[in-house]
């Protein structure tokens, strides 16, 4: 791989990464915010909320990721261009 490629490559993953996790970061806490009172009515344990979002983590990635890309493209971008 060239130089350029892994420069390149490094100045998007970061950026990339950052968003997606921050996308998934962000709905957890708002899913968690909607749905607290009923796992607290439930009275649902620790593995089961966890299992419920590990379930639901499909979905999420599938949401997050092309946000998350396009995001870190832009970023990317401007700051080749900019820099």
């Amino acid at each position: 791989m060239k130089l350029l490629d892994r420069y390149l490559l490094r100045n998007l993953l970061e950026p990339f990464l950052i968003c997606f996790f921050g996308f998934l970061a962000i709905w957890l806490v708002f899913d968690l915010g909607e749905n607290g009172r009923d796992f607290l009515d439930a009275r649902a344990s620790f593995k089961e909320i966890a299992y419920f979002y590990f379930t639901q983590l499909p979905q999420m990635i599938l949401i997050s990721l092309p946000v998350g890309l396009l995001l870190a493209l832009i970023f990317c971008l401007r700051a080749s261009v900019s820099g």
